[in-house]
């Protein structure tokens, strides 16, 4: 049981840094997890920033007045505040819970040159419900906001004492565009105990 927990551990750490972002520094990436520790109790959390560059299917109007497809290429930003209430299993690292977060979500058009240009939309959500595939392994706790087949809200925190901090990729609708796909941002998070 205990091989399956690594396992799953080295998989979600393996995720994240394998699409770490340009934003994310290295050593949020690389860091080396203290040994043991327990995250049973209330934790302040702050994600920020999570970033991503993505691209969707609009709908405009050409010279003709006619619809035509276009593909618009974004810059996504999310940050987030929030508590998450944890119960870490024991012998098993287990780790159940609830969370509550305020989250803020912008985009902006993209320039060809990459540069921001015209501010698409904000979007402010409030979500809260329980934390799934929650794990604790050798000082790392893994763990998703969300409860889809294909995890789209995975968090990877190093724990040391009652602080930790780690990376974090969300898989999110912008809710400021057409809601044809998701848009991906990574960063970091970081909570206290």
């Amino acid at each position: 049981m205990r091989r399956g927990i690594s396992l799953f551990v080295a998989c979600v750490v393996v995720a994240l840094v394998a699409c770490a972002s340009e934003d994310l520094p290295q050593e949020k990436v690389a860091g080396s997890p203290s040994p043991g520790g327990d995250v049973t109790g209330s934790w302040t959390a702050t994600w920020a920033p999570l970033v991503g560059t993505n691209t969707y299917p609009d709908t405009l109007k050409n010279s003709l007045n006619q619809d035509s497809i276009v593909t618009r290429t974004v810059r996504d930003t999310c940050t987030g505040t929030g508590t998450l209430t944890l119960a870490q299993g024991t012998p098993v690292a287990y780790v159940k819970g609830t969370y509550a977060i305020t989250r803020t979500c912008r985009s902006h058009l993209l320039k060809h040159s990459g540069a921001d240009s015209v501010f698409v939309g904000q979007a402010v959500t409030t979500p809260a419900d329980s934390i799934h595939n929650g794990n604790m392994g050798s000082g790392s706790l893994s763990f998703s906001l969300d409860n889809s087949t294909a995890a789209r809200e995975l968090q990877l925190g190093l724990v040391s004492g009652n602080s930790m901090d780690g990376t974090a990729q969300w898989a999110i609708f912008v809710a400021t565009r057409p809601t044809k796909g998701r848009g991906t941002v990574r960063g970091t998070f970081s909570a206290t105990k």
